[in-house]
């Protein structure tokens, strides 16, 4: 909440999307530690993978059909716009980051103490900071800082627990 700031009017369905973000997320950390510890990190990363291209396509494909008239309008209905050799470029090593980033947290997730493994999954936190700085020229201020320390507290006593 004092990281996303919502405002009564400015409510919708897109406010939960990081609420259902960090669930799904928690809950695939949960299960690959629990019930999947015998499964090859490649096989969880590449369903993982297949699996957010899937819904993707899906969503894209609601979205389209829904056009300026569905729940999509404005959010997924603008133009795409081309892309140049840089662009594809980009796109390559994120998809090579988030392939590299999936197999070792299936790792990390599937042998280390989950206390060691949560400590450095929460580094998100200071890395969103420093990403939102270089790209974006952007600060969080006293707010949103507050928020994170918020994180990174419940983390700490999560782990502690």
């Amino acid at each position: 909440v004092f990281i996303l700031k919502p405002a009564a009017d400015a409510f919708n369905l897109y406010a939960l999307l990081p609420l259902a973000a960090a669930m799904l997320y928690a809950l695939a950390m949960i299960l690959t530690r629990t019930k999947c510890r015998d499964e090859h990190p490649l096989v969880l990363s590449a369903v993982l993978n297949v699996t957010f291209i899937l819904i993707g396509l899906f969503v894209t494909v609601v979205g389209n059909i829904a056009g300026d008239a569905g729940v999509f309008s404005g959010f997924m209905s603008s133009k795409w716009a081309p892309m140049d050799t840089n662009e594809f470029a980009a796109v390559g090593l994120l998809g090579i980051a988030i392939l590299v980033a999936s197999i070792g947290t299936a790792i990390a997730y599937q042998s280390g103490p989950s206390s060691v493994v949560a400590t450095f999954d929460f580094s998100y936190v200071g890395f969103a900071v420093i990403w939102g700085l270089i790209f974006f020229s952007e600060l969080p201020d006293l707010i949103s800082l507050c928020g994170m320390l918020l994180i990174v507290i419940a983390g700490i006593i999560s782990i502690r627990q």
